[in-house]
């Protein structure tokens, strides 16, 4: 059974495709239009790759799956949900009630599919299209790609439906919903409101806002804001609607008056020193977020017995926040799904698919390189059409290595395009740990960014529990650990100010160009672990093609690129390369 999976009307649009019980491709929109998020953009260029990849046309695809629950929309049930809150609603709140219902009714999805399909020239009729909800869906990307035969799921977003949070019991190929959080009572929102008042973007930026909590402290008057913004409870936690959703938003949209009201110092204006008291509200942020998700974990824990736990939705891309429930939460495993964000809905929505069609639904998510490749004979097609001197490399992975022993920032662009928002070794920027100004260097010249943000490393799994502390094998870059504090001064570039590291732990099945490289880099260093962040330039997705690498790598700090076998570098270099 071939199911196309496709996430659309959201952030970060995508597409998937399941040949059976096997996925054979997923990308998002971005990689290929390079305008980052993708918001509201058909992903008709990551429909195209997957078909490509798997070698059909429209007409051989089975389903179309999606991640929202049309039929509640239709039914009448969402506007039944939406009349029955108890809140004054300004008119910007009922517009975006009426835009939801009519935007996800199956007459308009289906015209909408229709229109774009048309439109790239996917002229044949319509594949059955088979929609579910959307917390189920992030509930099915997280479970069915655990590899666990029973696991306890919550799934956290800012909105799907009219849930904000959803906790599950999972065995074998069910899944059953044990409670659920409605809207407005949202952790997305609330951690979006806060970002936006601390001056950054929200739907990009809460990754700096979780960064730059460790700069901040517990302050009284910030503390007591938040005992009004947020309640936690045994099994539950509600946040006050009246701060972000109800009311009067002279800032923010995001945001109401009575926030600002609460909190100690105004929204940060452009010119703000970020460290004036910025950094507290953040702190306190994300340990409210952390203490909410780690009582919901006790909490399905306690109630069913069961100690794998699997994440998903766009709040289970905090690392820090996965990584305290793993520290605390006395668990036996942890699946954080990487494709958190609604792009991985698609592969929920398909595996779900699967399952009512008869096939297993519950395979095993072991990396995420599912995006394009490109030949040798196709990078060096890119290099010799600008006309650029490069020279093939007979050991690459040796060859990378001596760059960051030398201290060189490199480029690396290998194999298939990883898919989730993190560098796995396929689309990276890769630098030595061994010093600690290597951040600064990294952040100022390459990825031109402040200077206070972390980077992660990239270690051999076989060596990883000698550098983080509870250690258990995770490969995505999702899972934040305590580095062990007689390692601290040997990786001193990928430890964040509160000690903490966001490790990918590299195996050779799964990308054995990468990890021959990082086990050069140990036997030369004695460290084997990398600086890894991703390959783009600062605003943009990361490089999916060639030509994305090679201007980066001109547009960058950037000292070598090593694109396929083949090496670009910048000035004179007089390393011996391998």
């Amino acid at each position: 059974m071939n199911v196309l999976g496709l996430s659309f009307h959201c952030y970060d649009t995508s597409a998937c495709l399941f040949q059976d019980e096997r996925l054979v491709a997923f990308a998002e929109e971005e990689r290929f239009t390079r305008v980052k998020h993708a918001v509201d953009v058909f992903p008709v260029n990551a429909l195209k790759y997957c078909l490509k990849q798997g070698g059909l046309s429209l007409e051989e695809v089975d389903a179309i799956a999606f991640g929202f629950d049309v039929d509640r929309h239709d039914s009448g049930d969402m506007r039944k949900f939406y009349d029955s809150m108890p809140y004054d609603k300004d008119e910007g709140t009922k517009a975006w009630e009426r835009h939801n219902i009519g935007l996800f009714s199956a007459e308009n999805m289906k015209a909408y599919l229709q229109l774009k399909l048309r439109k790239a020239g996917l002229t044949c009729a319509l594949p059955p299209l088979k929609c579910y909800s959307h917390h189920l869906s992030h509930a099915a990307s997280a479970y069915y790609c655990s590899g666990f035969q029973e696991a306890i799921t919550i799934t956290m977003d800012g909105s799907g439906d009219d849930n904000a949070a959803v906790l599950w019991k999972c065995g074998g190929d069910r899944i059953e919903e044990v409670k659920a959080i409605k809207i407005p009572h949202s952790l997305g929102w609330l951690y979006a409101a806060i970002t936006e008042y601390l001056g950054f973007d929200a739907n990009s930026g809460e990754g700096k806002v979780m960064g730059l909590a460790p700069y901040g402290a517990a302050v009284p008057e910030v503390e007591a804001a938040f005992d009004q913004l947020i309640q936690i409870r045994r099994g539950e936690y509600s946040i006050d609607p009246y701060s972000i959703f109800y009311g009067k938003h002279t800032y923010n949209p995001r945001f109401t008056d009575k926030m600002a009201g609460l909190l100690p110092i105004p929204p940060k204006h452009s010119k703000a020193d970020l460290f004036a008291g910025y950094q507290n509200i953040a702190f306190s942020l994300q340990d409210r977020l952390e203490k909410a998700v780690i009582e919901l974990t006790r909490f399905l824990v306690d109630k069913t017995g069961i100690r794998n736990l699997c994440l998903g939705g766009g709040v289970a891309l905090n690392c820090k926040a996965n990584g305290k429930i793993w520290a605390q939460c006395e668990l036996d495993g942890i699946f954080v799904q990487p494709i958190s964000s609604d792009a991985g809905t698609c592969l929920g929505a398909s595996l779900l698919c699967l399952k009512d069609h008869g096939i297993s639904p519950r395979i095993p998510f072991t990396h995420a390189y599912l995006g394009p490749e490109y030949s040798n004979e196709e990078i060096q097609r890119a290099l010799d059409a600008n006309k650029l001197t490069y020279r093939k490399l007979e050991n690459v992975p040796r060859a990378a290595a001596e760059l960051l022993r030398d201290d060189k920032i490199i480029g690396w662009f290998q194999g298939r395009m990883e898919a989730g928002p993190r560098a796995l070794g396929g689309r990276s920027i890769l630098a030595s740990p061994l010093k600690a100004d290597m951040k600064d260097r990294v952040n100022d010249q390459v990825k031109f960014r402040d200077p206070w943000r972390p980077f992660c490393p990239s270690v051999l799994y076989e060596k990883a529990g000698e550098y983080v502390e509870h250690m258990c094998f995770h490969p995505f870059m999702i899972l934040a650990f305590k580095v062990r504090q007689e390692r601290v001064k040997d990786i001193p570039a990928v430890v964040h100010v509160d000690g903490t590291a966001r490790p990918q732990m590299v195996r050779r099945e799964d990308n054995e160009r990468y990890y021959e490289m990082i086990k050069c880099f140990g036997e030369m260093t004695g460290v084997p672990v990398v600086l890894n962040t991703s390959f783009n330039v600062k605003g943009e997705p990361i490089v999916c093609s060639p030509l994305d690498a090679i201007r980066c790598f001109y547009g960058t700090g950037l000292d070598a690129l090593v694109m396929g076998d083949f090496l670009l570098t910048k000035g004179h270099y007089s390393g011996c390369l391998g």
